[in-house]
């Protein structure tokens, strides 16, 4: 009896500190936290394949996704934004930018690049970790304003962009109008 009465317990206590799977959020995102709210709205997204509107919005909010550049450590910069990460490398053959963001965050991040002392068309490199749309989204706009660098990527990157391009068009859509992918 008292092996059943401890299974009930422990039973109740895990599943009071437990959110149900399908919870809907309710808090509004706002800057960069916290992150078990901002978890919880990719969850929703991931499980129903439909976007909350409120992670619609905060995605797009130029606002809400500035994050002052910094230095990490050494000749290590974050550039980057919120949600997705920009780093800038400056070595002795001239800094080295990794990823290149997409749409209206692509400006952030060339000011981001101003503000850790970088003239924009001194970058020798940009390095391109894969292939989504958040981190090479920006290559067109960026190799106009970063004259000298050279541009790489792995080529199963390379590919891996041309098979998310042709798979996802849809969320280029949904970033720029939340909206009509949360309805």
């Amino acid at each position: 009896m008292y092996i059943k009465r401890l299974t009930a317990s422990a039973l109740c206590m895990l599943l009071a500190g437990t959110a149900p799977l399908n919870s809907t959020p309710s808090v509004p995102l706002t800057g960069c936290g916290p992150s078990s709210t901002i978890n919880a709205y990719f969850d929703q997204f991931g499980n129903s394949g439909k976007m909350p509107a409120e992670l619609g919005r905060w995605l797009n909010d130029v606002n809400a996704q500035t994050v002052e550049p910094y230095q990490a450590f050494d000749n290590v910069y974050y550039v980057g934004l919120c949600w997705v990460s920009e780093w800038l490398i400056k070595t002795s053959d001239g800094p080295v930018l990794i990823d290149t963001l997409y749409g209206e965050f692509t400006d952030r991040l060339i000011e981001n690049i101003k503000h850790v002392g970088v003239d924009p068309a001194d970058i020798k490199m940009v390095l391109l970790t894969h292939g989504h749309f958040d981190h090479v989204g920006g290559v067109a706009k960026l190799k106009n304003v970063l004259t000298n660098a050279r541009f790489v990527m792995a080529e199963q990157g390379w590919k891996e962009a041309q098979e998310d391009a042709k798979k996802n068009a849809w969320k280029t859509q949904c970033m720029g109008n939340a909206r009509s992918c949360a309805e």
